[in-house]
């Protein structure tokens, strides 16, 4: 399982907790808290989506930006030792 799949289930599970238990003492039934489960999986899995992409964008900025210092920077000098 990819650690993506796993952050989205796992926000999902935390914010629909307050249902899980209002379910397990009998106040809600089982097709609601289906459904909330059911959307909190698609709202976590659009968002987990996004922060994903931020993230790798950010990390695609920095691989270029370490190319161009790289590709800018004058050899050093050596010892002749």
């Amino acid at each position: 399982m990819s650690l993506r799949f796993k952050a989205t289930v796992l926000l999902s599970f935390a914010v629909t907790m307050p249902s899980i238990i209002e379910f397990s003492n009998g106040y809600l039934s089982i097709t609601s808290l289906l459904e909330r489960l059911l959307v909190t999986l698609v709202v976590a899995f659009v968002a987990v989506g996004v922060l994903s992409a931020i993230i790798a964008a950010y990390r695609i900025e920095n691989i270029q930006r370490d190319h161009i210092r790289a590709d800018t920077r004058e050899p050093r000098d050596r010892d002749p030792s």
